[in-house]
């Protein structure tokens, strides 16, 4: 007698019940990923915006009271202008440095792609049949291809220390356990 089952061995609704299981499984998995990372990408990108804004903000102003000395030549006191280009160097050097202008166009990219994968996910979820074996295999097709999507996506995603320590606070603290993408799987 051969130690491996196929479902014509086990029956039909074993079968499907353990189909079922790997189904529920995937999916539970790719709601879980796609929600965190998500999460996670939104996170980054509100953390960018609200650097990348003010420090833009900031060098237009600076860049103007400049121009407005240099043309009026008594607009600011020498010891004033002193500090402002003293200003102006760290404020660009960090800008230069850190570049948030690009991390957030970088930040909204992922967080596109997450809520792409988050929709075809609600697609397949909402629009496979699952009372029959064949509409679970198809599902679970579904899932795998998308779930080797999820994982290449993953794999892709950058580190950043600072925005990964944000987004752990947002969740102890906000999100808690509601970070998946369908809250009622």
């Amino acid at each position: 007698m051969s130690e491996s089952k196929s479902h014509i061995d086990i029956g039909v609704d074993t079968y499907q019940d353990e189909l079922d299981l790997r189904v529920k499984h995937l999916e539970v998995e790719l709601n879980k990923n796609i929600g965190r990372y998500w999460w996670k990408s939104y996170i980054n990108t509100a953390f960018w915006n609200n650097i990348s804004t003010p420090i833009s903000l900031i060098i237009t102003i600076i860049t103007a009271l400049t121009t407005a000395q240099t043309a009026t030549n008594n607009l600011l006191s020498d010891a004033v202008m002193k500090d402002i280009s003293l200003a102006a160097l760290l404020i660009s050097t960090l800008n230069t440095f850190f570049r948030p202008s690009t991390q957030l166009a970088r930040s909204m990219e992922n967080m596109n792609n997450w809520r792409a994968l988050g929709s075809e996910f609600e697609k397949i979820y909402i629009n496979t049949t699952i009372t029959t074996e064949q509409g679970l295999s198809e599902r679970e097709a579904k899932f795998k291809e998308l779930m080797e999507r999820v994982l290449e996506m993953k794999r892709s995603q950058d580190t950043n220390f600072i925005t990964d320590l944000i987004h752990l606070a947002s969740k102890a603290l906000c999100i808690k356990d509601k970070e998946s993408w369908k809250p009622d799987i």
